[in-house]
């Protein structure tokens, strides 16, 4: 149940925390957490590009639970994309979204968060990446700063969608991640 409730709050943070600069202590900066488990550190390795790759949207509609994926994003999509303590975090889809750093002109303190991308999209272009155990637990890690990952960083994912996967919450259990 403790599961569902942190993936509920990830997946509706988009909505409740938007807004750019809400925050001015957050930080891009990615602090490596320390004694990183085998199972975290052993994700992190290159992912090979598929001819094609279906962008977030459409691979909503086309996963089901149980398919194998692979996905390029970007860490964005909500003002605190990682969850403290667990190896879990949101992508949004760079051809659905455009993240505040892009932007002409902008000076949005959390350019990760989209606030300037319509809500409908946000929630269409993103998806929730999880680190699961062998019984697919979210493992209790921190995964910022691992390999350098952090808010902004572009990232290749292989993985199997989720048991708990559906249209409107694209879950993904990483298998490899490489930051780009």
């Amino acid at each position: 149940m403790k599961t569902i409730r942190t993936l509920a709050a990830v997946v509706a943070a988009p909505f409740i925390l938007a807004g750019c600069g809400n925050s001015g202590e957050q930080s891009s900066e990615a602090s490596a957490p320390a004694e990183v488990p085998a199972a975290i550190a052993e994700v992190f390795a290159d992912v090979a590009a598929p001819e094609a790759l279906l962008p977030i949207p459409e691979l909503r509609l086309a996963a089901k639970p149980g398919d194998e994926v692979v996905l390029e994003a970007k860490v964005m999509g909500t003002v605190e994309p990682f969850v403290e303590n667990r190896a879990i975090f949101v992508v949004g889809d760079e051809g659905t979204l455009t993240s505040c750093d892009l932007l002409p002109g902008s000076e949005c303190s959390t350019p990760w968060d989209n606030c300037c991308n319509d809500p409908e999209l946000v929630l269409a272009g993103t998806a929730t990446i999880q680190v699961v155990d062998a019984d697919g637990n979210i493992l209790r890690h921190g995964i910022k700063g691992v390999s350098g990952l952090k808010e902004l960083s572009r990232l290749r994912i292989a993985g199997v969608v989720a048991p708990n996967s559906t249209e409107a919450a694209l879950i993904v259990n990483a298998t490899k991640i490489e930051v780009l």
